[in-house]
């Protein structure tokens, strides 16, 4: 892997047998972003993906053990406990132009992966929802104005 920073904007090559997750975590360990929004085109030997059952509340694991071109890389950075969280969705397209689709678990580089981290200034931090069944991105309750009659 190699990457650039300029400013708000981070370009990172991941190569081929490389981990995507891991390495776009690693990227933003190091440049401490806590916030940012992430795309990215390439291609994969293997991913894991999981789509989310709203009912039950779980997630259902898809292995696809086969190359792929990455379609569709996109989510973003935020953090949980105080650590790097990435929410991070993709659409992976097969040889017969099929494709699947899912949130990120994990993907090994089939021959090269491009990535954007677009960072932003402001902190996301994350909370489970025991109702959703997920981390969602908590906000400060907002101040009140109260008002003089």
């Amino acid at each position: 892997m190699e990457y650039k920073r300029e400013g708000n904007v981070v370009i990172v090559r991941i190569d081929k047998g490389e981990e995507i997750i891991a390495k776009i975590k690693e990227v933003c360990e190091k440049e401490q972003i806590k916030t940012g929004l992430v795309s990215g085109v390439g291609a994969v030997a293997r991913a894991k993906l999981y789509y989310f059952n709203q009912q039950e509340k779980r997630a259902e694991e898809k292995i696809v053990d086969e190359p792929c071109e990455i379609a569709s890389l996109n989510g973003n950075v935020t953090t949980k406990d105080g650590e790097v969280y990435l929410h991070i969705h993709v659409v992976l397209g097969t040889r017969n132009f099929g494709s699947y689709a899912g949130h990120l678990v994990e993907a090994i580089v089939g021959a090269t992966t491009e990535i954007i981290i677009l960072v932003f200034e402001m902190q996301a931090e994350r909370e489970f929802s025991e109702e959703i069944g997920l981390n969602l991105i908590a906000f400060e309750p907002a101040e009140q104005e109260t008002l003089e009659q």
